[in-house]
Parts: structure tokens; sequence; C-alpha cells
């Protein structure tokens, strides 16, 4: 059944995976075109770990573009292609013998510029703090 746009329930979900993307003949990977993907621009966040180090500031490069996923096969035929917009943020300089910050996400909602890019990369981080307090 299709909903109408008001009607859909919308997503952000952290890639686990480096799919393949619908991008002409040749294959393409997810990850890798964000990475190659220009910068819309920099946002600082603070990161919160558990259960003792004390939160952490780390400055994100970001990208968004609007990404194309063929429809996979299942029984009875083929599922029509899936568009989304991913953000990919990634922490140039992390402090020494720390893993940077590096976060893909898919996302449904419109995400076209790097202030609504921004704003999926806040909610993202909103599921963090949801699971710090429901391990309190």
């Amino acid at each position: 059944m299709r909903r109408l746009p008001g009607e859909r329930a919308e997503c952000i979900i952290r890639a686990k995976c480096n799919r393949r993307i619908a991008k002409g003949q040749e294959p393409s990977y997810l990850l890798e075109e964000m990475q190659k993907a220009r910068a819309a621009g920099s946002i600082t966040v603070e990161v919160t770990r558990q259960p003792h180090p004390p939160p952490r500031q780390g400055t994100l490069r970001v990208a968004v573009k609007r990404v194309m996923f063929s429809g996979t096969r299942r029984p009875g035929g083929k599922l029509p292609p899936v568009a989304v917009v991913a953000v990919y943020a990634k922490e140039r300089r992390p402090p020494r013998g720390e893993e940077p910050i590096e976060w893909l996400l898919l996302t449904s909602l419109p995400a076209a510029d790097f202030p609504s890019a921004c704003l999926v990369l806040q909610w993202y981080q909103c599921r963090w703090e949801i699971e710090l307090l429901a391990h309190v």
C-alpha cells in the first residue's frame, strides 16, 4: 500500500554494510561514493561515551548526497529501486589514541543541504542519549 508523503514514517538508519548503489554501468559502492563526495561543511558535536570516559567534542566533515539502491530480488519478482539521502560525517583529526568518529546515515528525510544534514546528525545523536539513559 502506497502512502501519501505526509502519512509515511521517516527513518534515519546507520549504514552497517557498504552496499552497491545504482549508478551507471560500472559498480559503485556507498562508502567510497560518500568519501569522494564534496563536503557540505563541518559541524562540531559532543559525543557521550559510556561507561566512564567523559564526553568529548569532535569536528566532523559532512557530505550529503541522494543515492539509489537497486531493487532486490524476492520471490514473486524484483522490488523497485529505493532512493534515500546519505549523510556521511567523519572526524578528520581525532584526539591522539582515539578512533575517528565516522557515521554513514541513510534517511528518508528530505535532507538536501548542509543545515538539513546537520539536523539528521543531531537527531541521530539523540539515539545515543536515549541509550545512555536506558542503562542508568
